[in-house]
């Protein structure tokens, strides 16, 4: 069985909103995904880490076109209306 190639893969952004300006910890951390469920569940799993610590986690996600999807994209009108959303950010 073969699989069909993704047009898309995920950019996600996880924000540690409640750490101190001075501190040397990073605000936020950002994972490439190729699966809009494993970087949901990613996500999830961060969010749990940070509340048993009491520090609150918001993030965000966008689109961003693979190799085949900007082969696509270029060679199909519909294609890339569909793909519309690519580049965006949305909240999670």
């Amino acid at each position: 069985m073969s699989s069909v190639p993704q047009t898309v893969g995920f950019e996600l952004e996880v924000r540690f909103d409640q750490i101190e300006r001075s501190s040397d910890r990073p605000s936020s951390a950002s994972f490439i995904f190729f699966s809009f469920e494993k970087m949901l569940s990613r996500f999830r799993q961060e969010r749990r880490r940070r509340a048993i610590a009491d520090r609150a986690t918001s993030g965000r996600y966008r689109l961003f076109l693979t190799d085949h999807g900007k082969t696509a994209v270029a060679a199909d009108p519909a294609c890339a209306a569909r793909h519309a959303d690519v580049g965006k950010w949305f909240s999670l």
